[in-house]
């Protein structure tokens, strides 16, 4: 039997990667592998036109032209814009949806050439083969990877803020708003310092690590040359251990804070001196505060904020503000506020759909509305991709903009069906923030093509008319004064400025400025409100309308459309998906007794899909094979993991997780999934095996900024084992269930948390090792049935910002716990009489290039026998042995 079974393992390790990860094809160019689902065929095509020219480009500056083809996956579904680098293996991850909030701005002709750009600079700074890892080579493709283990975010993220901009039309470096993230604290002298943008934090400015990045490289470039990052990046390489300070101080004589003041100083020197004529309405917290709208309810806007998260408040008469309604994470631009209503985007993500990676869920964004009489939320639309909603003022009419591939077009959704109609559609460019007039008769948006910027004003017929543009100039935030005028911000001057467009002449004329920008704006009475960003965040303030004045303008021209790129027809072939090599060092087999020489791999596919990793090793004393491998396969809709373990006992188990029911929605998930498992233990004289299968549901609430120990949740989960030895029919049974719930203390972000863990036996025992107490797991009682109760109360202790070396600390937290038993000895049932009480303190960091970790200790008392126990763990897993004396157990 044994014979028999182990083959079938191995047959299933080894030629899992050859399973279809579904229809994926591959285009290869002179130096990249371009990776995509058929129905991403164009982009595909589009992206390898220029991948070459823009791989030589920034090999140059980087000094590093890599041996092997690039890969480069497309990413066809998420629902929201982003990219990645990711090691083991060196591969680009690029989704093809672009922002809808244009955080890389307006001027960018190509989405995917400017994200392409930025991702590739990651994939060639990252697998350089600098430093000691230029040696060392011959333990696997990835060992470059090791020099980013203690390399500052601001490094990272620098140089590929910086190359999006300088390599590509557009990017952040050329965005109005982006500056506005250093320039807004840099006016309130509150800048962050250069530890701090190591890291990114909760506190704004978001992705803090690009911001200190870019201000850091592009000095660096503009006065010590492009070349001068590379030679940098390789003499850090040597010994990164003291951080950038000595390759900075050898590149240019300074070290890293004395360039990130002279870089600072420079900028801070361009700000205009602009008089600030508003004043701030909005709450002074840290958050973003939104453009807020006349309602039913008074003046309502939207807020995010560390202590409530997504809202929408109310500003009272007094200046006191009231929680209308939660509403989790909003884009800015993605909620519509009426007299009665509130439209806005639900963004989410399936991560169990069969078309989904493990680096890439399928998304949706569909539109929700929120009726303040009735205080209750209605789903307008199911698995749509609807963004931009706007809501007439009597309701009737609902438009939003609609993705399609990396465009977005006009349409028209009905109320009750969902269902979208298209409005307007332009093949060369999107559309953004559609506004619907007064009367109904046309609807107002942003069009961007080719980098630069239109004002449209589309019929009911859906024919389109210019009203300002196109121009270089990006426009944002349209807003209705009435039917006769128009609101807009952009950066035609200085900043982001406020505009009125007349139609009645066709007229432009500028209103006002502010030194931390205009972001969007309407009235209130005599009274404009107007958004604008500070060192907290976005902030809305207002200023008196006689103190506005119009001075007539004339837009910037349009930039020049960029040369059409030579259309090749790529050939397209069959991808497969097999593992790949990543990584072999010599690392220590241990076993129970004993260190043994041995080897550490690992291996995965491009797509993720595949994973192997084991370590080997060779038992000198017994002269045989040590081996623990570990294969997992992941398409999305289930997971497959086999595992092989040869030691003083032989193992094998295959274990299948399958989700049969996942539901998400503005308040939260919920999942059902069932899980089916093999598994073979082989020894001297005799064997066992088992069966089992389980059957879990868990649901979890939508958490807000300051819930360090999570949201709301709870779980009930009954699975069952069939046991047998010598392969003989299976003679006792396992059962185990167990139950949890986290419920929030009133409206904080402190939680308190009830677990039952229940297991039971047929015939025999379950043994002293099953469930045991925290700290003390030697004086765990033996019995066929066993229950262990846990009550835990979770105490934020706050979200920090404080540099520690190589990183950050972000948060900490205490939760202090009780725990007691019941057991079955088959006659009767008992309390185990024992009661252990615990303190557990755990820390948020975040390292090196993003490394998120957990470190926590944790002190435990024995009540019955007075006894203490101190343990310390990482992301939930104790460390080192248990040592005993005196009474007193500690793990190091």
């Amino acid at each position: 039997m044994v014979r028999r079974v182990l083959p079938i393992l191995l047959s299933l390790l080894f030629l899992g990667p050859s399973l279809s990860a579904g229809p994926w094809n591959r285009i290869e160019t002179e130096y990249t592998t371009i990776i995509f689902a058929q129905e991403d065929v164009d982009q595909a095509q589009s992206l390898a036109s220029f991948a070459d020219e823009v791989l030589l480009s920034l090999a140059q500056m980087l000094d590093h032209l890599p041996k092997e083809r690039v890969p480069v996956i497309l990413a066809g579904r998420p629902a929201w814009a982003n990219g990645m680098f990711s090691p083991f293996p060196a591969s680009i991850t690029l989704y093809l949806t672009s922002p809808v909030d244009r955080f890389l701005g307006s001027r960018s002709s190509s989405w995917l050439r400017s994200l392409y750009t930025h991702e590739l600079t990651h994939y060639l700074h990252l697998t350089s083969p600098v430093g000691v890892a230029k040696y060392l080579r011959f333990f696997g493709p990835e060992v470059p990877a090791l020099n980013t283990v203690l390399m500052p975010g601001w490094w990272v993220e620098g140089i590929s803020t910086y190359a999006e901009s300088a390599f590509a039309s557009g990017g952040r470096g050329d965005e109005a708003l982006f500056t506005l993230s250093w320039s807004s604290p840099m006016v309130e002298d509150s800048l962050w310092t250069l530890s701090q943008g190591r890291y990114n934090s909760a506190f704004p400015p978001n992705g803090r690590i690009y911001t200190t990045g870019y201000l850091m490289v592009d000095y660096l470039v503009r006065h010590y040359g492009r070349e001068s990052f590379a030679r940098a990046n390789a003499t850090y390489a040597w010994f990164p251990f003291l951080g950038l300070n000595g390759a900075l101080r050898k590149e240019t004589g300074l070290s890293p804070k004395a360039l990130f003041s002279l870089a600072v100083a420079e900028r801070k020197a361009e700000i205009p001196a602009i008089p600030s004529l508003g004043t701030r309405i909005s709450p002074s917290r840290v958050g973003d505060h939104y453009l807020p709208i006349r309602t039913e309810l008074g003046l309502v806007g939207y807020s995010y904020s560390l202590e409530r998260g997504g809202e929408l408040i109310r500003y009272n008469e007094d200046g006191s503000f009231d929680t209308v309604e939660d509403l989790g994470h909003v884009d800015r631009e993605s909620i519509s506020l009426t007299f009665s209503k509130a439209v806005f985007s639900f963004v989410w993500a399936d991560s169990f759909s069969s078309h989904s990676l493990p680096l890439a869920s399928d998304g949706y964004s569909d539109l929700m509305l929120y009726d303040f009489s009735l205080e209750r939320f209605l789903r307008i639309t199911q698995g749509k991709m609807l963004s931009h909603p706007a809501l007439s003022e009597d309701g009737t009419l609902l438009v939003a903009i609609e993705q399609k591939g990396d465009r977005y077009l006009l349409v028209q959704v009905d109320q009750r069906s969902g269902e979208t109609s298209l409005l307007y559609e332009n093949p060369h460019a999107s559309v953004y923030e559609p506004q619907i007039s007064p009367d109904k008769a046309h609807i107002v948006v942003v069009e961007i093509g080719g980098g630069n910027s239109s004002l449209l004003s589309i019929g009911k017929d859906g024919k389109a008319f210019v009203l300002v543009g196109p121009t270089r100039s990006e426009i944002r935030s349209p807003r209705f004064v009435d039917d006769e005028s128009l609101l807009f911000v952009s950066d035609n001057e200085l900043g982001m400025a406020l505009y009125r467009y007349d139609f009645s002449t066709g007229e432009v004329e500028k209103l006002l400025e502010d030194p931390q920008g205009v972001l969007a704006a309407r009235m209130e009475g005599d009274t404009l409100l107007y958004e604008t960003y500070t060192a907290k965040g976005y902030g809305v303030q207002s200023v008196p309308m006689a103190m506005v004045h119009g001075t007539p303008i004339r837009m910037q021209e349009s930039e020049p459309a960029p040369p059409a790129a030579a259309l090749v027809d790529y050939p397209s072939r069959p991808y497969a998906d097999l593992l790949r090599l990543n990584l072999v060092i010599p690392f220590p087999f241990a076993t129970e007794s004993s260190l043994q020489p041995g080897l550490y791999f690992h291996s995965q596919s491009l797509l993720r899909r595949h994973q192997l990793t084991g370590q080997a090793g060779w038992d000198l004393q017994e002269g045989r094979l040590l081996a623990n491998l570990d294969y997992l396969y992941s398409p999305g809709s289930y997971s497959l993991g086999v595992n092989i373990s040869l030691l003083e006992l032989r193992r094998a188990s295959v274990n299948l997780s399958l989700p049969l029911w996942y539901s998400a929605s503005i308040h939260g998930s919920s999942l059902l999934s069932l899980g089916t498992g093999l598994q073979f233990v082989m020894g001297q004289s005799e064997s066992a095996y088992g069966l089992s299968s389980s059957l879990g549901y868990q649901w979890q609430e939508r958490s807000m900024p300051k819930d360090f120990f999570g949201s709301s949740h709870g779980s009930v989960s009954l699975g069952m084992q069939a046991l047998a030895y010598n392969f003989l029919a299976p003679d006792r049974l396992r059962v185990m269930g167990g139950m949890a719930y986290q419920g929030r203390l009133f409206s904080s972000s402190q939680m308190v948390e009830a677990e039952v863990e229940a297991m039971a036996i047929s015939k025999g025992s379950l043994g002293k090792d099953v469930l045991p107490y925290e700290g003390f797991s030697a004086i765990a009682l033996d019995g066929k049935a066993k229950a262990l109760l846990s009550v835990r109360y979770h105490i934020p202790l706050g979200l920090l910002d404080q540099p520690i070396p190589y990183g950050g600390l972000t948060g900490l937290g205490l939760s202090l716990s009780l725990q007691t038993a019941l057991y079955h000895d088959g006659m009767a049932l008992m309390w185990d009489k024992e009661l252990i009480a615990s303190a557990r303190l755990t820390a948020s960091m975040v390292l090196g290039t993003g490394v998120e970790v957990t470190p926590f200790v944790v002190l435990s008392y024995r009540v019955e026998g007075g006894a203490f126990s101190f343990t310390v763990g990482l992301d939930g897993k104790a460390l080192g042995t248990e040592l005993r004396s005196m009474g007193v157990v500690a793990d190091i």
